[in-house]
């Protein structure tokens, strides 16, 4: 599974999605999971549209990956270590045990 978690407002979350989407296309037969988790809407104080971000993109890429609104971050408040800092996006991949195998983010 891979945890993306990203902001409309994001430049690079926004170039991200389209390449996360082909992943997904090609591997969710294998039992491959993408799952975005969306903080922020347009700006960092607006809640996310998460119809916004699947269908009205200017890529034109319809996005199909489940995507969960976490403006309060109350959802990845849980795998973030403060001291190491946050930013997006951020890409984290669990293995089937919900372990995580490994995480990269942006900045």
């Amino acid at each position: 599974m891979l945890l993306e978690v990203a902001a409309e407002w994001c430049g690079p979350c926004q170039a991200a999605a389209p390449d996360a989407q082909e992943r997904y296309e090609d591997l969710r037969d294998q039992g491959f999971v993408i799952i975005t988790i969306l903080l922020d809407g347009m700006t960092p104080d607006e809640e996310p549209d998460l119809d916004r971000w699947q269908n009205h993109r200017e890529d034109e890429v319809e996005l199909t990956m489940p995507v969960i609104g976490d403006h309060n971050q109350s959802i990845v408040e849980h795998y973030i270590e403060a001291e190491s800092g946050f930013s997006i996006p951020n890409f984290t991949i669990l293995r089937r045990d919900l372990e995580i195998e490994s995480e990269y983010q942006v900045g």
